[in-house]
């Protein structure tokens, strides 16, 4: 059953890996490879996630519940999989080109924010409400969203306690 969770889990993402091998993604192994990948996504009343992803694939996840209490867990993943993510938030959806419109938001609607950093310096943020709608950022949420579940099932348990705000891994 477990094996049938994981694959269920990492078939979108593992159906990319035929493309890190173009030559799209060899360009990437350059200097505006990915260096991190951060997604913040906490809502004060109703929880949510925190990740972080490091090019050499060590993924952080800080996963919080109603509540305000807090797991930490930490998963090493496969360079495949690092390949995968760095093409989408880069080359298929690039980060850096997602532009959404500012208004405000829904009393407690939650507001993801996407963060990279390349080898080459480049840093882009972008953050949207919840109820909007725009497919490159929503296909990189997703993504990110299955391996926040996948940390949470095979990462190691690093820490459980309240949730701290303003905590963040060393090197991010």
């Amino acid at each position: 059953m477990r094996a049938w969770l994981l694959l269920v889990c990492l078939l979108p993402i593992l159906c990319l890996l035929s493309c890190a091998s173009s030559p799209v993604a060899a360009e990437q192994a350059g200097p505006d490879s990915l260096l991190s990948l951060s997604l913040r996504d906490v809502q004060g009343l109703f929880g949510g996630q925190n990740l972080w992803l490091r090019a050499d694939g060590l993924l952080i996840v800080q996963k919080v519940a109603t509540g305000q209490v807090e797991k930490r867990f930490e998963l090493q993943l496969e360079p495949e999989i690092v390949a995968v993510v760095e093409r989408l938030v880069l080359v298929d959806q690039p980060v850096a080109n997602i532009e959404i419109p500012e208004h405000m938001g829904m009393p407690d609607e939650a507001r993801p924010t996407l963060a990279l950093t390349t080898r080459s310096g480049q840093v882009a943020e972008v953050a949207k409400w919840a109820n909007d709608v725009h497919d490159g950022f929503d296909t990189i949420y997703a993504s990110l969203l299955r391996l926040v579940q996948r940390a949470v099932d095979e990462g190691a348990l690093i820490h459980e306690g309240p949730f701290d705000w303003d905590w963040r891994p060393e090197g991010f």
